[in-house]
């Protein structure tokens, strides 16, 4: 693949992958670094196990990523491709 060289080629490259398919509906974001001591990776336990049950596996990707910039909210989430941030998770939600 060449050097994309403008954010015009960029977005078109996206375009193109996302019109290839094989990518999950929507991927849930879990903040594990400062939100870590808070639970974030109990929480994204819980994602894990609640998709399994469902049968979600192929629609929805648990992704755990770095800081949100909520962190005296911690954890967050975040819900793509939707945009919605989710502050102060616990397992039970």
């Amino acid at each position: 693949m060449e050097r994309l060289k403008s954010v015009l080629e960029l977005s078109s490259y996206r375009d193109t992958l996302l019109r290839q398919g094989g990518q999950p509906e929507t991927c849930v974001r879990v903040c594990t670094t400062g939100c870590r001591a808070h639970g974030a990776l109990e929480v994204r336990d819980a994602l894990l196990a609640e998709i399994k049950s469902q049968g979600l596996e192929e629609r929805v990707e648990i992704r755990v990523t770095g800081c949100h910039g909520f962190c005296a909210k911690a954890p967050g989430i975040g819900i793509d491709p939707r945009g919605i941030l989710y502050q102060e998770v616990g397992v039970e939600d």
